[in-house]
C-alpha cells in the first residue's frame, strides 16, 4: 500500500511554484499532490496516513558536492577542527595516542596484516586550520611542521590533514615509512610540492598533489571496513534532509572498484538512505579509459540508489592553503611574494585527458578556485566545444571562487553549471580580500551575479572540508554572513540571494546537474518521493532564523529514514489551508 502525508505546506519548488497540503506516495513515486481533504477521500482502504503536524516540507535536499566516504572515514580519526593554537593540535593528539595505548583501540583500517606493515596502526588527524590559530598584532599563523608531530611520538607515523585537504604534515616516521626522508631537491612530484626544512629535508608539509606520497604506506580499508563508513556517513547526512548527494570517492584509496563494489552491496542489502551520484575521479588516463570500457549502463538509472554520473578533475588547491591558482601573485604571502598558487595538471595532459571524457559523452566537473584556473578551464571546455560539439553535455566547474566580470559572462556564454558552496562564506569571507585584493575580492563568489544571468547553479558543501547543514549554506547565500552573523550587513551584499533562489541551488539546481530533473529537485507527480521535513517554515522566518532550522524527518522513496522524536507536534494547519500556488 502507499503513503499518504498530510496536513503540511508542500513547497514544489516547480516551475510556478505550487505548495500543496497533502502527497500521496505508491511505489516510492509521487502519485498525487493536492488538498488534505480531497487526497484522504480518494486513496485506496489500508493507505498508511503520516500526519505532518503543520509544517513546511522541501523536495529532498541534493548536496552537488561532497565526499561521502572520506567523511564517513574520518569519523575514525581525530578531529582537529576546534583547535586554536598549535599547541592544542599537539594534545589533542596526545590525548588520543594515549587513549589508544590505554584501551587497545584500532580504528585504522578493516586489515591488520597492512596496518602491522607499518609497524603500528596510523594516528591521523583531521580538520585543522591555522587561520584559526591565536596570534599577536601582525604574526602570521604557522603550520605545523614534522619536528612539532615528532613531540607527539617518533615511532607511530602520524599525518594530520588540514581542513581544505590541500596541505597534510607528517611527522618523521610517516615520511621514513614512505621514503622521503631524503633531501627535497631527490623528490620529484607535479602538480604538488614538499616544503624544504634548513637541513634540506622535507619538513612535513606536503601540498597538492604531494600528499599521494604520502597516502602509499598508509594501510587502506577493505571492503566491510568502507561499507561500514559509508553506512553511518549516509546515517548522519539523513539527519539533515538530504535524500541525494553528488559525491567524490574515489581518491581515498586510488581503487575506484572497491568503492564502487561497497556501495553496489550496501544498494543490494537495501542499506542506502541516501542516493549517490559518483563524481568519478581517477589518477590517470589509463584508470578513465579502464572505467569507459567497463560502465556499462551504469551511468544512468531512474530509481536507484548508487549511480555514476560524471567524471571529477581536480585542477588546483584551495585559497585558505594559498594553493588555489591565480592570474596574479596572493598578496598575503611575504614568504613566497610570487607564490601563484599551483597548476595540478599541465594544460596540453588535462586538454588530452578531458577530450576522453567529452567524446565519450561523460559530463565533467573540474575543481577551480583561483581565478587563473576557471580562465584555464573555460578555455578547454570552448576548445572542446569548438572541436566537437556536444552542446546537450553538462560540464562544469567546482567553487568557481576567484572571479571577474569576464569570467562570469563566460559561464553564461558557454552554458557552464556552477557548483557553489554557499558554506564557503563563513571562512572566507574573513580571508579573501587579504589573499586576493579588494577588487578582485568584489567580484568573488558572485552568485547572483550567476543566478540572474542564467547560469545552472548548484550547491553543496564540500564536506569533510565543512560540514553538509544546508540550511547553513542557505543562511550563508541569502544574508552573506558567516554563522556569527557577521558582517552585519553581509559581505558584499549585492550578491545576496533571495530564500527561493538559495532553496533552487540544493533543489532543482542539484538535480539539474546530475540530469536528474525529471526524477527529483521538485514535488510533482511522477517523480521521486524524497522530502525533507523542517522545523520552521523557511519562507516565513527571518533570514537569521534560517540557520536555526532543523530536519525532523527525511523521506526517501516515501520511506522515513530519519526522524527527530524530540521535536513536538506543531499545531495543524487551519481547516481548508490549500494553497495552489504561490508563495
Amino acid at each position: 500500500m502507499g503513503e499518504l502525508y498530510t496536513n503540511g505546506v508542500f513547497y514544489s519548488m516547480d516551475a510556478a511554484n505550487h505548495v500543496y497540503e497533502a502527497m500521496y506516495v505508491e511505489k516510492g513515486r509521487i502519485a498525487a499532490l493536492g488538498s488534505g481533504k480531497e487526497l484522504a477521500a480518494s486513496v485506496p482502504a489500508g493507505t498508511e496516513r503520516i500526519d505532518l503536524a503543520g509544517r513546511a516540507v522541501l523536495p529532498g535536499l541534493i548536496d552537488s558536492h561532497m565526499h561521502l566516504a572520506e567523511y564517513g572515514i574520518m569519523q575514525e580519526r581525530v578531529f582537529l577542527g576546534n583547535a586554536v593554537s598549535k599547541e592544542e593540535v599537539l594534545e589533542l593528539l596526545k590525548e588520543a595516542l594515549k587513549k589508544r595505548k590505554e584501551t587497545g583501540e584500532r580504528r585504522d583500517c578493516g586489515r591488520e596484516e597492512e596496518a602491522s606493515r607499518a609497524g603500528d596502526a596510523w594516528l591521523i588527524g583531521y580538520g585543522f586550520n591555522q587561520d584559526y590559530f591565536k596570534t599577536g598584532p601582525g604574526e602570521i599563523a604557522q603550520l605545523p611542521t614534522r619536528t612539532d608531530l615528532d613531540q607527539v611520538s617518533t615511532e607511530v607515523p602520524i599525518l594530520i590533514i588540514r581542513a581544505c585537504i590541500h596541505i597534510m604534515v607528517a611527522n618523521t616516521k610517516a615520511l621514513t615509512l614512505n621514503g622521503l626522508m631524503k633531501p627535497v631537491k631527490e623528490i620529484t612530484v607535479e602538480g604538488g610540492e614538499f616544503d624544504c626544512g634548513e637541513d634540506g629535508y622535507p619538513n612535513g608539509i606536503a601540498r597538492e598533489n604531494a600528499l599521494e606520497l604520502l597516502y602509499k604506506a598508509m594501510p587502506e580499508f577493505d571492503i566491510p571496513a568502507l561499507k561500514k563508513a559509508l553506512k553511518n556517513a549516509m546515517g548522519e547526512v539523513a539527519k539533515y534532509g538530504i535524500t541525494t548527494v553528488h559525491s567524490d570517492d574515489f581518491t581515498e584509496a586510488e581503487r575506484w572498484k572497491d568503492i564502487v563494489m561497497a556501495y553496489r552491496e550496501l544498494e543490494a542489502e537495501g542499506a542506502m538512505t541516501v542516493r549517490v551520484c559518483e563524481q568519478c575521479q581517477f589518477p590517470g588516463k589509463k584508470e578513465l579509459e579502464e572505467f569507459l570500457a567497463e560502465r556499462h549502463d551504469s551511468i544512468t538509472g531512474g530509481d536507484t540508489f548508487f549511480e555514476l554520473t560524471s567524471l571529477k578533475i581536480i585542477e588546483d588547491g584551495s585559497l585558505g592553503a594559498r594553493t588555489a591558482y591565480l592570474r596574479e601573485p596572493y598578496r598575503d604571502d611575504p614568504n613566497n611574494p610570487d607564490n601563484r598558487g599551483i597548476l595540478i595538471i599541465p594544460e596540453h595532459e588535462l586538454y588530452e585527458y578531458m577530450k576522453i571524457a567529452h567524446h565519450a559523452d561523460l559530463p565533467m566537473e573540474v575543481h577551480a578556485i583561483g581565478d587563473g584556473t576557471i580562465e584555464l578551464i573555460l578555455n578547454l571546455y570552448r576548445r572542446l566545444q569548438e572541436e566537437e560539439p556536444k552542446p546537450g553535455l553538462r560540464h562544469g566547474i567546482v567553487h568557481c571562487q576567484i572571479t571577474d566580470k569576464e569570467l562570469l559572462r563566460r559561464f553564461r556564454d558557454q552554458n557552464i553549471l556552477a557548483y557553489i558552496q554557499p558554506i564557503f562564506l563563513h571562512y572566507d569571507l574573513h580571508i579573501v580580500e587579504s589573499r586576493v585584493g579588494k577588487e578582485l575580492a568584489g567580484t568573488s563568489y558572485a552568485w547572483k551575479s550567476l543566478v540572474d544571468s542564467g547560469v545552472p547553479v548548484c550547491g553543496g558543501s564540500d564536506c569533510p572540508v565543512e560540514f553538509f547543514n544546508v540550511m547553513e549554506g542557505i543562511y550563508c547565500a541569502v544574508t552573506r554572513k558567516d554563522l556569527k552573523g557577521n558582517p552585519k550587513g553581509g559581505h558584499y551584499p549585492e550578491q545576496c540571494l533571495t530564500v527561493e533562489e538559495a532553496v533552487r541551488l540544493f533543489t532543482t539546481g542539484g538535480a539539474y546537474a546530475g540530469g536528474q530533473e525529471n526524477e527529483k529537485g521538485s514535488l510533482e507527480v511522477g517523480k521521486l518521493a524524497d522530502i525533507a521535513v523542517l522545523s520552521e517554515d523557511i519562507f516565513r522566518c527571518e533570514a537569521e532564523r534560517i540557520k536555526e532550522i532543523r530536519v525532523v524527518r527525511t523521506v526517501v522513496g516515501g520511506r522515513t529514514v530519519w526522524q527527530d522524536k524530540k521535536f513536538k507536534a506543531a499545531e495543524g494547519l487551519p481547516p481548508g489551508r490549500y494553497i495552489a500556488r504561490n508563495f
